[in-house]
Protein backbone atom coordinates (compact mmCIF):
# COMPACT_ATOMS: atom_id res chain seq x y z
CA UNK A 1 0.00 0.00 0.00
CA UNK A 2 1.72 3.18 -1.03
CA UNK A 3 0.91 7.17 -1.05
CA UNK A 4 -1.25 7.44 1.97
CA UNK A 5 0.90 10.49 2.57
CA UNK A 6 1.91 12.73 0.49
CA UNK A 7 4.88 15.35 1.04
CA UNK A 8 6.15 18.69 -0.91
CA UNK A 9 9.52 19.94 -0.71
CA UNK A 10 10.03 21.86 3.04
CA UNK A 11 6.48 21.07 4.32
CA UNK A 12 4.93 18.91 6.62
CA UNK A 13 3.76 15.26 5.50
CA UNK A 14 -0.04 15.47 5.29
CA UNK A 15 -2.50 11.85 4.97
CA UNK A 16 -3.98 11.90 1.69
CA UNK A 17 -7.70 10.36 1.36
CA UNK A 18 -8.17 6.65 0.88
CA UNK A 19 -9.56 7.05 -2.89
CA UNK A 20 -6.17 8.22 -3.80
CA UNK A 21 -3.89 5.02 -1.91
CA UNK A 22 -2.27 2.60 -4.19
CA UNK A 23 -3.23 -0.82 -3.32
CA UNK A 24 -2.08 -4.38 -4.18
CA UNK A 25 -4.63 -6.04 -2.82
CA UNK A 26 -3.20 -9.94 -3.38
CA UNK A 27 0.33 -8.94 -2.80
CA UNK A 28 0.38 -11.27 0.40
CA UNK A 29 -2.01 -13.74 1.53
CA UNK A 30 -4.46 -12.18 4.45
CA UNK A 31 -4.11 -13.27 8.23
CA UNK A 32 -8.05 -12.80 9.01
CA UNK A 33 -10.81 -12.12 6.66
CA UNK A 34 -11.83 -9.04 5.67
CA UNK A 35 -15.17 -9.39 8.07
CA UNK A 36 -13.28 -9.82 10.87
CA UNK A 37 -10.59 -7.04 10.09
CA UNK A 38 -13.89 -4.73 9.68
CA UNK A 39 -15.39 -5.85 13.00
CA UNK A 40 -11.40 -5.19 14.63
CA UNK A 41 -11.70 -1.80 13.67
CA UNK A 42 -15.55 -1.05 14.44
CA UNK A 43 -14.58 -2.27 18.11
CA UNK A 44 -11.44 -0.18 18.40
CA UNK A 45 -13.22 2.87 17.74
CA UNK A 46 -15.92 2.05 19.57
CA UNK A 47 -13.31 1.63 22.52
CA UNK A 48 -11.63 4.62 21.72
CA UNK A 49 -14.99 6.66 21.77
CA UNK A 50 -16.16 7.72 25.77
CA UNK A 51 -19.31 6.35 26.57
CA UNK A 52 -22.22 8.05 27.51
CA UNK A 53 -23.88 9.25 30.72
CA UNK A 54 -26.88 7.59 29.63
CA UNK A 55 -24.77 4.52 28.71
CA UNK A 56 -22.89 4.22 32.26
CA UNK A 57 -25.81 4.99 33.92
CA UNK A 58 -28.22 2.27 32.25
CA UNK A 59 -25.27 -0.10 33.21
CA UNK A 60 -24.93 0.17 36.86
CA UNK A 61 -29.01 0.23 36.86
CA UNK A 62 -28.71 -3.40 34.88
CA UNK A 63 -26.20 -4.53 37.88
CA UNK A 64 -28.24 -3.11 40.17
CA UNK A 65 -30.86 -5.09 38.57
CA UNK A 66 -29.49 -8.51 37.86
CA UNK A 67 -27.69 -8.85 41.67
CA UNK A 68 -29.69 -6.73 44.30
CA UNK A 69 -26.60 -4.17 45.17
CA UNK A 70 -23.31 -2.14 43.42
CA UNK A 71 -20.51 -2.25 44.34
CA UNK A 72 -17.18 -1.42 43.67
CA UNK A 73 -16.08 -5.05 42.33
CA UNK A 74 -18.73 -5.01 40.52
CA UNK A 75 -18.58 -1.84 39.09
CA UNK A 76 -14.88 -2.72 37.93
CA UNK A 77 -15.89 -6.23 36.12
CA UNK A 78 -19.24 -5.33 34.53
CA UNK A 79 -18.02 -1.38 33.22
CA UNK A 80 -14.30 -1.95 32.79
CA UNK A 81 -13.53 0.96 30.45
CA UNK A 82 -14.86 3.30 33.57
CA UNK A 83 -14.57 1.26 37.48
CA UNK A 84 -15.58 3.13 39.68
CA UNK A 85 -13.09 5.59 39.91
CA UNK A 86 -14.06 6.99 36.65
CA UNK A 87 -17.41 6.75 37.61
CA UNK A 88 -16.78 8.92 40.58
CA UNK A 89 -14.96 11.30 38.43
CA UNK A 90 -17.80 11.41 35.92
CA UNK A 91 -20.28 11.90 38.02
CA UNK A 92 -18.57 13.92 40.90
CA UNK A 93 -19.28 11.04 43.44
CA UNK A 94 -20.90 7.48 43.49
CA UNK A 95 -23.98 8.34 45.54
CA UNK A 96 -25.05 11.06 42.56
CA UNK A 97 -24.21 8.43 39.98
CA UNK A 98 -26.62 6.01 41.59
CA UNK A 99 -29.33 8.63 42.39
CA UNK A 100 -28.82 9.92 38.41
CA UNK A 101 -29.04 5.78 37.52
CA UNK A 102 -32.31 5.38 39.72
CA UNK A 103 -31.15 3.24 42.66
CA UNK A 104 -33.30 3.22 45.51
CA UNK A 105 -32.60 6.01 47.85
CA UNK A 106 -30.60 3.70 50.87
CA UNK A 107 -29.53 5.54 54.01
CA UNK A 108 -25.80 5.49 53.05
CA UNK A 109 -26.25 7.28 49.47
CA UNK A 110 -28.67 9.78 51.49
CA UNK A 111 -25.48 10.53 53.90
CA UNK A 112 -23.44 10.90 51.34
CA UNK A 113 -25.51 13.46 49.10
CA UNK A 114 -25.81 15.32 52.73
CA UNK A 115 -22.61 15.69 53.01
CA UNK A 116 -21.83 16.62 49.79
CA UNK A 117 -24.34 19.42 49.54
CA UNK A 118 -23.08 20.44 53.26
CA UNK A 119 -19.29 21.08 51.88
CA UNK A 120 -20.78 23.32 49.00
CA UNK A 121 -23.24 24.99 51.10
CA UNK A 122 -20.75 25.76 53.76
CA UNK A 123 -17.81 27.07 50.94
CA UNK A 124 -20.93 29.24 49.26
CA UNK A 125 -21.83 30.72 52.66
CA UNK A 126 -17.97 31.33 53.44
CA UNK A 127 -17.42 33.46 50.21
CA UNK A 128 -20.95 34.88 51.21
CA UNK A 129 -19.67 35.82 54.45
CA UNK A 130 -16.18 37.43 53.20
CA UNK A 131 -17.96 39.49 51.05
CA UNK A 132 -19.97 41.16 53.25
CA UNK A 133 -16.90 41.55 56.00
CA UNK A 134 -15.56 43.43 52.60
CA UNK A 135 -18.67 45.41 52.31
CA UNK A 136 -18.90 46.43 55.74
CA UNK A 137 -15.05 48.00 54.91
CA UNK A 138 -13.70 45.54 57.59
CA UNK A 139 -11.14 43.54 56.83
CA UNK A 140 -10.38 39.57 57.47
CA UNK A 141 -7.77 36.72 57.53
CA UNK A 142 -8.27 33.27 56.70
CA UNK A 143 -6.79 30.61 59.09
CA UNK A 144 -5.52 28.02 56.07
CA UNK A 145 -8.12 26.29 54.11
CA UNK A 146 -10.56 26.45 57.52
CA UNK A 147 -13.38 28.18 58.05
CA UNK A 148 -12.03 30.62 60.00
CA UNK A 149 -11.89 33.80 60.13
CA UNK A 150 -9.68 36.06 62.07
CA UNK A 151 -11.28 40.01 61.67
CA UNK A 152 -9.76 43.31 62.52
CA UNK A 153 -6.68 40.95 63.71
CA UNK A 154 -8.68 40.53 66.62
CA UNK A 155 -11.99 38.34 66.47
CA UNK A 156 -11.87 35.05 65.66
CA UNK A 157 -15.24 34.07 63.68
CA UNK A 158 -16.01 30.02 62.78
CA UNK A 159 -18.41 29.97 60.01
CA UNK A 160 -20.73 26.17 60.29
CA UNK A 161 -23.58 24.50 58.56
CA UNK A 162 -26.42 22.71 61.06
CA UNK A 163 -28.13 19.63 59.20
CA UNK A 164 -31.18 18.70 59.55
CA UNK A 165 -30.97 14.72 61.17
CA UNK A 166 -33.72 12.07 60.97
CA UNK A 167 -34.91 13.65 57.86
CA UNK A 168 -38.44 12.97 57.23
CA UNK A 169 -39.59 11.87 60.60
CA UNK A 170 -41.74 13.88 62.63
CA UNK A 171 -39.51 16.19 64.83
CA UNK A 172 -36.39 16.88 62.68
CA UNK A 173 -33.44 18.18 64.58
CA UNK A 174 -30.34 20.47 64.14
CA UNK A 175 -27.30 20.70 66.11
CA UNK A 176 -24.14 22.55 65.43
CA UNK A 177 -20.77 22.76 67.04
CA UNK A 178 -19.57 25.68 69.15
CA UNK A 179 -16.35 23.94 70.50
CA UNK A 180 -13.71 22.76 68.27
CA UNK A 181 -9.97 22.01 68.04
CA UNK A 182 -9.19 25.69 67.48
CA UNK A 183 -11.11 27.82 69.54
CA UNK A 184 -12.76 31.52 68.07
CA UNK A 185 -15.28 33.94 69.90
CA UNK A 186 -18.54 33.42 67.63
CA UNK A 187 -19.53 30.97 65.32
CA UNK A 188 -21.81 32.11 62.54
CA UNK A 189 -23.95 29.00 61.64
CA UNK A 190 -26.53 28.62 58.37
CA UNK A 191 -29.28 26.12 59.21
CA UNK A 192 -30.49 24.35 56.34
CA UNK A 193 -33.56 23.24 55.65
CA UNK A 194 -35.53 19.70 56.08
CA UNK A 195 -34.33 18.64 52.79
CA UNK A 196 -30.34 19.86 53.32
CA UNK A 197 -30.51 21.69 50.12
CA UNK A 198 -30.21 24.97 51.01
CA UNK A 199 -30.11 27.43 53.98
CA UNK A 200 -33.16 28.62 55.56
CA UNK A 201 -31.66 30.89 58.45
CA UNK A 202 -28.54 32.05 60.24
CA UNK A 203 -27.44 32.20 63.28
CA UNK A 204 -24.62 34.32 64.97
CA UNK A 205 -23.36 32.75 68.71
CA UNK A 206 -20.80 34.16 71.38
CA UNK A 207 -19.17 31.09 72.46
CA UNK A 208 -18.42 32.44 75.91
CA UNK A 209 -22.53 32.13 76.50
CA UNK A 210 -22.59 28.28 75.99
CA UNK A 211 -21.15 25.74 78.28
CA UNK A 212 -21.64 22.53 75.41
CA UNK A 213 -19.76 21.39 72.24
CA UNK A 214 -22.31 21.21 70.39
CA UNK A 215 -26.21 23.76 70.43
CA UNK A 216 -29.52 22.18 69.41
CA UNK A 217 -31.14 24.39 66.93
CA UNK A 218 -34.35 22.93 67.10
CA UNK A 219 -37.16 25.07 65.96
CA UNK A 220 -39.08 23.32 68.73
CA UNK A 221 -36.73 24.47 71.47
CA UNK A 222 -34.25 27.17 71.11
CA UNK A 223 -32.96 28.38 74.17
CA UNK A 224 -32.75 32.21 74.52
CA UNK A 225 -29.17 32.79 74.08
CA UNK A 226 -30.11 31.26 70.44
CA UNK A 227 -33.15 32.39 69.68
CA UNK A 228 -32.16 35.95 69.90
CA UNK A 229 -29.41 35.29 67.58
CA UNK A 230 -31.16 34.34 64.80
CA UNK A 231 -31.31 36.29 62.00
CA UNK A 232 -33.52 35.56 58.22
CA UNK A 233 -30.56 36.94 55.92
CA UNK A 234 -26.71 36.52 56.29
CA UNK A 235 -26.92 40.37 55.47
CA UNK A 236 -28.81 41.30 58.13
CA UNK A 237 -25.93 39.93 60.41
CA UNK A 238 -23.40 42.47 59.29
CA UNK A 239 -26.13 45.02 58.73
CA UNK A 240 -26.30 45.08 54.79
CA UNK A 241 -30.21 44.72 54.82
CA UNK A 242 -32.02 46.09 52.04
CA UNK A 243 -35.56 47.14 53.73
Amino acid sequence: MFARTAKKLATASVRTAQDDWVRSGAAYEPIVTAERFKAAMEERQRRKTPPTNEALLEGIKAIYDAHGHVTAKLLDQELPRMGWRGLEKRFGSMAEAYMLAGLPRTEWIAGALTKRAMRRLREELLNRVKACIVARGSSYVQQGLRPILTLEGDVRLRVATACCTHQGGEYPRWRAPLQARNPVDFVLIGRLDKQNMTIADYFLLRVADFDTSHVNLTRRRLPDPVAHSRFSSLESIFGLAVD
